[in-house]
């Protein structure tokens, strides 16, 4: 259990400083491993949370678009899997005949 006010983490090669962020949305970043990879690959994200935590609400949206996870990507995703389906069918059926 951390006891500090705030947690500092080092931000990756490429931005050589410490940015501290709030214990909560800390816990809460290592409690979801998509949230935490999301955060190491974007590091402008330390930076809002690091200002404003509330702000982890917001990066839960970004995370499900960078993901696609989003409604209209899943049903995009579902509508290719689909054709794909269609296509294999229709070659299967040329075999056939």
């Amino acid at each position: 259990m951390v006891n500090h006010s705030t947690i500092f983490l080092r931000t990756g090669q490429a931005i050589k400083e410490w940015i501290k962020i709030e214990p909560e949305a800390y816990r809460y970043m290592q409690q979801r491993e998509d949230l935490w990879v999301f955060v190491r690959k974007n590091p402008e994200w330390y930076r809002y949370l690091s200002r404003e935590p509330a702000s982890i609400k917001e990066m839960e949206v970004y995370a499900k678009t960078f993901y696609g996870k989003t409604i209209p990507q899943r049903l995009e995703k579902t509508q290719q899997n689909v054709q794909m389906i269609r296509l294999l069918m229709e070659m299967a059926g040329a075999w056939n005949d």
